[in-house]
């Protein structure tokens, strides 16, 4: 039987879930507007991904959501976690999408593309990519820490030996359990 969810992880993913609601509904608007525009830079592979990635990507939150009201031991389970992260492995690729879309604007100098909103766009992405960034260094010295502690380890469970031994080697007649 499934742990219940504890409650401090039901409004971190409400949190999140409104936050990434918000932005994909930003991003979907701002992808929208390019294309109601007919702006010629709208015309590339990658903003059609984008687009579509993005409606997925609402779909998959509202589903999370739904199921987190309905169902939240449901979000402990086994299949869930690994579809969450196919989706985050997705993500990856779309941020960096996404990037290169905007880059790209930018060289070429669109300006029908140039606005506020796409600015902001491209702003939240590279906060997106910086929080990675720092997700991957705190994983990497995490990992780091965790074999320095079972060094640490090792070398703890030694001193006994050590004292025992030591002893052991004073007594003349005595016996090392």
């Amino acid at each position: 039987m499934p742990l219940p969810v504890p409650p401090y992880t039901v409004w971190t993913m409400l949190a999140n879930s409104a936050i990434a609601v918000a932005y994909n509904i930003f991003v979907l608007s701002t992808v929208s507007r390019l294309e109601r525009l007919g702006c010629p830079c709208a015309r590339d592979w990658r903003l059609r991904f984008i687009h579509t990635f993005t409606i997925v990507k609402l779909a998959w939150v509202l589903l999370v959501l739904l199921l987190l009201a309905a169902m939240p031991a449901l979000l402990q389970s086994r299949t869930f976690q690994i579809l969450t992260t196919l989706f985050a492995i997705a993500s990856i690729f779309n941020l960096i999408i996404a990037l290169q879309y905007l880059t790209g604007l930018r060289e070429k100098g669109c300006l029908c593309a140039a606005s506020r909103a796409k600015t902001a766009w491209e702003v939240f992405l590279w906060l997106q990519v910086a929080t990675l960034g720092v997700l991957l260094l705190s994983s990497v010295l995490m990992l780091v820490g965790i074999g320095q502690l079972r060094e640490f380890g090792r070398q703890l469970r030694a001193v006994p030996e050590k004292v025992v031994s030591a002893v052991a080697r004073r007594r003349p007649g005595s016996r090392v359990r």
